[in-house]
């Protein structure tokens, strides 16, 4: 676990402006529950304060961070997290056991959609033509400009809530400090992006019926197995 990231996840997950944003970094939560964790981290966030103004000069020992990660374990707990979104965020706070999908899965994974949309690949098995279109959806909605073009400065620095402009005055130096770490960090999660996005328009039977797919064609163009688990 990362100390930083895990406080800048918190801190990031306690805002208002990010809140409608939140499947940019792969967490498919759904509102009422995304409310809950956002108060949940607000609470977090006076622990990992303190008595300092700003966060710079918190508290990094590691009896403080192994309290807040403990608070935010139990703030998704009394949230009801689904375990996806709970590995998620594990993921984003640097708990590489949490990962469950390597980058060279991720990147071929992704080759293999956009081949596919493409027309590009050679042969490729039948794929249910529901699961496909469900697919495609998913596809356009992560690649689209309206994603590509959501400014996160902006909607961090042009925020009039009460909260955000207080997350802000912790880092004066660096008011983008949580949308420079969105921006990094969504750049990394294209997978997760698409996975998220695909999710709810599938059954857990399609969804183990597209993983192999994906295993069969990933299989077909590297000659080796596709390391993507049966269950995402």
């Amino acid at each position: 676990m990362e100390k930083q990231n895990l406080d800048k996840v918190i801190l990031l997950l306690g805002t208002d402006w990010f809140l409608p944003y939140w499947f940019t970094l792969g967490l498919a939560v759904e509102t009422q529950k995304r409310a809950c964790v956002q108060q949940g981290c607000r609470e977090i966030a006076k622990q990992i304060l303190g008595s300092a103004k700003e966060y710079w000069l918190t508290d990094f020992s590691n009896e403080r961070v192994e309290r807040t990660h403990s608070m935010l374990q139990m703030s998704m707990q009394k949230c009801r997290l689904d375990e996806a979104a709970k590995e998620r965020i594990a993921v984003l706070i640097g708990d590489a056991k949490a990962s469950t999908i390597d980058d060279r899965t991720s990147s071929l994974t992704l080759f293999i959609t956009r081949e596919l949309f493409n027309n590009a690949l050679a042969e490729p098995p039948t794929l249910n033509p529901a699961i496909k279109t469900a697919l495609a959806r998913a596809w356009s909605d992560a690649t689209s400009s309206n994603f590509k073009g959501i400014d996160f400065e902006k909607l961090c620095l042009d925020s009039a809530s009460p909260w955000d402009a207080h997350t802000r005055s912790l880092t004066p130096d660096l008011p983008t400090y949580l949308a420079d770490f969105v921006k990094a960090t969504a750049r990394q999660s294209e997978f997760s992006l698409l996975w998220t996005l695909v999710t709810p328009l599938l059954s857990k039977g399609q969804r183990r019926e597209l993983v192999h797919w994906f295993r069969t064609v990933g299989q077909s163009v590297t000659g080796e197995p596709l390391d993507l688990p049966l269950d995402i």
